[in-house]
């Protein structure tokens, strides 16, 4: 079932608290009965049935916005309401009093209808469904009790489908029931939501050490700081594992969603006392924001999980917000003068992605991605960034220090590991075009003392096409160093047989596009049979499902890649766990 509708389903107050049910009614006290009824003769027979059905006590509204603010106001068991006021008609009148009264059941009454008119009335809101000509008491005592006790029941069941059985937060699915109520309502005010994405850093080494009564301790006492620091009325939810995810029902600007997700990280300054040890607890925060993350559930979401992945690959306990689609097109324009200060303040910083053997699952490379830290906007990733470098000539001088620093960490994961994996760094337009690319190759080579055979540099399709006999020279000279060769994006641009066998490239990397989308099947299994038959290693990109990496494994795809495998993380990440 579709995630919207099923969110739909389940209309949310605007604090999700209030779905908790209540104790049934004191039977020693009357039942409190909100009547809305227009018509005096009509109202006045319902109030005598009613006072017959029982004690009850008995208020009497005309409109459907009098019944609002009545039930705004408190103070009722049930609502006994005419489908057809001044003010309102049909079924919409059930639909609007059932978002008002929230745990309160309802029962509408007409002077007229069939088993159709009912089944609606009940699947929209209601709990039952009387005709007036047949409100004896007997019937009536008999539908408010079951009315209140049928809505009881139904509460609990929401409220008990909504909640996480640990921590007692509300789960991933009442995380995301209240993020689409409180995107529906903003839709409608003009105003904006946020989401925040709560990691913690190194929960599975707690849960292993202490055992797993002191990791859901420990998440209970993550879930009570975590309710404390937020306002009264935004949510929060625990989504899986150490995950815990923030509704922001009414924010004013990304610089309040940042404040939230600071106030969050501050919740953890004080350390946690757990089975006698005294444990530190540190998070990694990412935001987005509607409307300009995202204006569905699952665009806020995406985005909210790729900006805290960002704040864990910075160095973690950070807070770090998506940008905005308008200050994303803006960044070109407003920050190159920025980039000569990040190269010189040491603002880029490297983030590295797995390659795994497709048949054992072990890592046999990693690719070095660069990012940007910048001191305001947070990490921003390279499309927005990358392009600057070309057009400023800054490329080369970073292009460098990325060569250098992906070998470095090669060399760590070598002391560490024991045994040497094979490092891809990227390799722009601009850098094959320079004469220095392969000097700068000979000296880190030469300094580090790093087998070449285990720095792979890639270059797109479109690089290489720019000058094809240039390209053929510089390819030749690198290869003869010892270092590896490797066509990003294969499938995109123009390469061809002829091209691969001048170019004499190592490794064809199929571009994610592919891999994702069921009708380029048959292309991926040709390139894959292609890149086989001329002995070459073939990577598959963006695998992020087991039906993806299954079908790569199956037509012989020696080496993966992707979200399914392991994400972009810091070098702190591999040489720590």
């Amino acid at each position: 079932m579709a995630w919207d509708r099923v969110e739909r389903r389940i209309r949310v107050p605007a604090h999700l608290d209030a779905l908790e049910p209540e104790p049934s009614p004191d039977p020693a006290r009357p039942i409190r009965v909100l009547l809305v009824e227009d018509d005096s003769i009509d109202a006045h027979l319902a109030v005598r049935a009613l006072r017959r059905a029982g004690d009850t006590e008995v208020a009497v509204v005309g409109t459907l916005r009098e019944a609002l603010q009545a039930l705004e106001d408190g103070g009722y068991d049930v609502v006994v309401a005419d489908m057809h006021l001044p003010d309102s008609t049909g079924f919409n009148t059930v639909e609007t009093l059932d978002r008002a009264a929230r745990t309160i059941p309802i029962l509408m009454v007409s002077g007229g209808g069939d088993e159709n008119a009912a089944l609606e009335n009940v699947r929209r809101g209601a709990q039952d469904f009387l005709l007036k000509g047949e409100m004896d008491s007997g019937l009536l005592t008999r539908a408010l009790r079951y009315a209140i006790e049928r809505k009881r029941s139904q509460t609990k069941l929401q409220y008990m489908a909504l909640r996480d059985g640990v921590t007692g937060l509300f789960n991933r699915f009442g995380f995301r029931t209240a993020l689409a109520g409180a995107i529906e309502a903003r839709e409608h005010a003009q105003g904006c939501v946020g989401v925040l994405y709560l990691d913690l850093d190194r929960f599975k080494a707690i849960n292993d050490s202490l055992g797993h009564d002191a990791g859901d301790e420990l998440l209970r006492i993550v879930a009570h700081r975590l309710s404390v620091t937020v306002r009264d009325n935004d949510v929060v939810a625990r989504i899986g594992g150490d995950e815990f995810a923030i509704v922001v029902p009414e924010l004013s600007s990304t610089a309040e969603l940042r404040l939230i997700g600071q106030r969050l990280l501050n919740a953890f300054v004080e350390p946690i006392q757990l089975s006698g040890v005294e444990v530190r607890v540190t998070g990694s925060v990412g935001g987005s924001h509607f409307p300009a993350c995202g204006t569905t559930v699952d665009e806020l979401v995406t985005a909210a999980d790729r900006a805290m992945y960002r704040a864990k690959s910075t160095g973690r306990n950070r807070c770090y917000c998506a940008l905005g689609r308008a200050a994303m097109a803006s960044l070109p324009q407003s920050r190159a003068r920025e980039l000569h200060f990040a190269l010189q303040e040491d603002q880029f910083a490297l983030v590295y992605q797995p390659q795994v053997d497709g048949k054992t699952g072990r890592i046999v490379g990693y690719e070095a991605l660069i990012r940007w830290d910048h001191p305001t906007l947070g990490r921003v990733a390279p499309n927005d960034f990358v392009p600057m470098l070309e057009e400023t000539g800054l490329i080369r001088s970073v292009g460098a220090w990325v060569l250098r620093t992906a070998v470095e960490f090669l060399v760590q994961m070598r002391e560490r590991t024991g045994e040497w994996r094979r490092m891809a760094v990227n390799v722009s337009a601009s850098q094959l075009d320079d004469g220095t690319l392969i000097e700068e190759v000979t000296a880190v080579l030469d300094e580090l003392q790093v087998p070449p055979s285990c720095v792979e540099l890639e270059f797109t399709e479109a690089a290489v096409m720019r000058d094809v006999p240039r390209t053929a020279q510089v390819l030749d000279r690198l290869r003869n160093l010892g270092v590896r060769i490797a066509l990003d994006d294969f499938g995109t641009g123009y390469s061809s047989l002829s091209h691969l066998r001048r170019f004499q490239v190592d490794t064809l990397k199929i571009d994610k596009s592919f891999v994702q989308d069921t009708k380029d099947h048959a292309l991926v299994g040709g390139i894959i049979s292609l890149g086989l038959a001329l002995g070459l290693t073939v990577v598959g990109e963006g695998v992020e499902t087991p039906a993806q990496r299954d079908f790569l494994v199956d037509r012989g795809c020696e080496v993966l890649q992707g979200f399914l495998l392991g994400r972009p993380a810091d070098p702190e990440t591999y040489l720590l766990d």
